[in-house]
Order: structure tokens, then C-alpha cells, then sequence
């Protein structure tokens, strides 16, 4: 796994092996970050299911301005304390990572008054219904969301995930092989 492009560009990442663990291929990455394209650039950027952390520092290699992390695993934490070092120093406050459960750490950073611009969320392939409850979970956390935000579920092509969730609305999917990105904006109010 390397980093793709921007202050970063071609530094190695660490991985690590565990139940659930399937880092986002750097195609998958490389193809989503190609489509969101300059959009990442001063982004607000949420990385639910971090694991090795690889898509949050991709995205603050690109420019994001600040990004938090979720990630239940210790040892996934750890991992992506070390890849946060292929960044260098950053900007106070650019980074956060928070050990925890995702659907959790939605309602959590709600509450806390955080908004993003781009969410990411790569929930574990063997959880059939993961997809479907962090959508859920994002979909009804309407204060977490800028108006122009954009928010995108990978998940196995075998998952089916609903066209509307909450304030949520599906936009758009590419599928590359057994992964599915699915990108939902915000519904008519």
C-alpha cells in the first residue's frame, strides 16, 4: 500500500493482519480520489473503518484541511499512528484518530458539533449489515453534514444497500471487481 499523489505521493504504508482487515486497494483509492478531484482540497474528511488508515491520509496528502480517523481495533490504531508519520508535521488539530465503533462515533462527533465534507466508510465485507448501519447511522445524523457533502459506502458487490437512507440519497456507483463505492449527497430537505 502506498499513497497515491499530493505531499505524500509514493510513500509506503504499514498494514496488518486481522479478522476483517481488507485495505481499500490503492486502484479503488486511486480511481474515487480521481472523481472527487480538487474537492478533496480544504476538505473536512471522515474515515469510518479506518483500519491502516490508508484513505484519511490519502485524503490529507491531497489537501484535506483536517480529517478524523475511526477505527475500533487497538492494533489498527497503532497502525495508523505510525502511517501518519509518512505526513510529517501537520497543522495543529488536522488530525484526529478515535479508537471506537463506527456507528457510535457518528452520533458522537454529531453531538461534539462536527461537520464534514466527505465521509468515507469501508465497513468489513463479512458483516453483511454493516453497510446498511452506517448508512443508517449517517443518514440520521443530518448536523454531521455540510450541504454539499459526500458521503460513500465501498462495500461487497453482493450487498445491496438502499437508494435513500435518512437525508441521504444514492448518486452515483462504480464497481471495480467484488467492491462497490456507492456516493450519496443530501436529499431535498
Amino acid at each position: 500500500m502506498r499513497i497515491i499523489a499530493g505531499s505524500a505521493r509514493g510513500r509506503i504504508l504499514k498494514s496488518f493482519k486481522g479478522p476483517g482487515v481488507r485495505p481499500t486497494t490503492d486502484r479503488v483509492r486511486e480511481s474515487w480520489f480521481a472523481a472527487l478531484g480538487t474537492r478533496v482540497v480544504g476538505s473536512r474528511f471522515l474515515d469510518l473503518y479506518a483500519g491502516t488508515g490508508a484513505v484519511g491520509i490519502e485524503a490529507l496528502s491531497r489537501g484535506a484541511a483536517r480529517a478524523v480517523l475511526v477505527e475500533k481495533s487497538r492494533q489498527g490504531v497503532a497502525v495508523i499512528r505510525e502511517n501518519l508519520r509518512v505526513l510529517g508535521d501537520l497543522p495543529e488539530g488536522a488530525v484526529r484518530v478515535h479508537q471506537g465503533d463506527a456507528v457510535q462515533a457518528v452520533a458522537l462527533l454529531e453531538q461534539a458539533g462536527e461537520v464534514f465534507d466527505l465521509v468515507f466508510a469501508d465497513p468489513p465485507y463479512e458483516d453483511l449489515e454493516a453497510p446498511q448501519k452506517v448508512l443508517a447511522a449517517l443518514g440520521n445524523a443530518r448536523g454531521l453534514l455540510a450541504a454539499d457533502a459526500l458521503v460513500t459506502i465501498q462495500h461487497s458487490r453482493r450487498v445491496a444497500i438502499p437508494s435513500e437512507s435518512g437525508c441521504l440519497v444514492l448518486r452515483s456507483e462504480r464497481v471495480y471487481g467484488e467492491t462497490t463505492l456507492s456516493s450519496y449527497e443530501l436529499g431535498a430537505e
